[in-house]
């Protein structure tokens, strides 16, 4: 599973067709996209389900990190030579391996190249693919929420979707695909069993809360706003992601505390809900880019979390004022 043989066969159908179509899938498992839809839901569907959906993506998202650093195998391309560099991912040059995939199905890849690769510093490691494993969590979670047929086929369909892509652009093996989605079934098969089966949703997120102090209550705070510092470490995050994360945590804790209500379902109205929303941001994310031009960690931290944590609350505050957007 760890050939190049299944990489080369996709990439005998490169054309500038391809290569811009399968980078386009590949970035619906970037984070800020990835965030974005979290958002949408939270804003246009249901606040508790989006919140939650965010949750496993964090979650799936940082446990794959954690498996690519502990397994740490290298990229189909990176030892490779002979396999086309496509998309924004595969800039850098060559590392001087050519065609040193596995040479059985089932054989994992020489020491020597395995070895060279866990030496490299500040390598991204390939294996379980992240972007399917969110992929997984993320369709998963759509088909968990919504129990509609129509997407359990289009959760079949993105997540080989995504399957492929990543490996037309050479970033993943087999292997790594199918680890990240092993990943990602298994966190959503958890969520399902444990969480959202039993009725557990209305325990873990209710619709209001109180303020006490208690140990569960110090736990929570803890992952809600210390945990998601962990994704500065991430590839592609950063502080703004931490900080986007955080504006979400914090904005659930406040109307949980005023008592969150339940959206109409319709859907124009969540469209609006959605455009009023991205307007806030934008709007505010000007107004603090003007305000605070610098670029240090603090002003980037808050540059990120005022926007994010706004349009939530805003929103959330106007659509119990107007009916077109409850």
């Amino acid at each position: 599973m760890f050939q190049t043989e299944l990489n080369h066969f996709l990439q005998q159908f490169h054309s500038p067709f391809m290569d811009d179509f399968m980078s386009l899938v590949s970035v619906m498992g970037y984070n800020y996209f990835l965030m974005t839809v979290a958002v949408s839901v939270i804003i246009g569907y249901d606040l508790r389900k989006g919140f939650a959906l965010m949750h496993l993506i964090l979650f799936t998202g940082l446990i794959s990190e954690i498996l690519k650093i502990i397994i740490a195998y290298p990229r189909p391309v990176d030892v490779d030579s002979s396999l086309i560099k496509i998309g924004i991912e595969n800039k850098q040059g060559s590392y001087g391996f050519n065609k040193m995939g596995a040479k059985g199905f089932f054989e994992s890849l020489s020491p020597e190249v395995v070895s060279f690769f866990r030496n490299l510093s500040g390598y991204g490691h390939g294996i379980p693919s992240g972007h399917v494993a969110v992929t997984t969590t993320i369709w998963g979670g759509f088909s968990i929420f919504s129990k509609k047929k129509v997407f359990y086929y289009l959760s079949a369909f993105m997540i080989v979707l995504m399957a492929v892509s990543r490996m037309y652009l050479g970033r993943h093996f087999l292997a790594d695909v199918t680890a990240g989605f092993a990943l990602g079934l298994f966190i959503s098969a958890g969520f399902y069993y444990f969480t959202y089966q039993n009725g557990n949703f209305e325990k873990l997120l209710p619709r209001k809360t109180k303020v006490k102090l208690s140990i569960r209550t110090v736990l929570e705070y803890i992952y809600f706003f210390i945990l998601p510092l962990a994704t500065i470490f991430v590839p592609y995050a950063g502080i703004p992601l931490a900080a986007s994360i955080i504006a979400v945590n914090f904005a659930y804790i406040f109307s949980a505390r005023q008592g969150i209500r339940e959206f109409s379902g319709k859907i124009l109205n969540g469209a609006l809900r959605i455009l009023l929303a991205f307007g806030f941001y934008y709007l505010i994310k000007l107004i603090l880019n003007f305000l605070f031009p610098w670029n240090e960690a603090i002003f980037l931290f808050l540059k990120s979390f005022l926007p994010v944590f706004s349009m939530i609350i805003l929103t959330v505050k106007m659509s119990g004022k107007y009916r077109i957007l409850s």
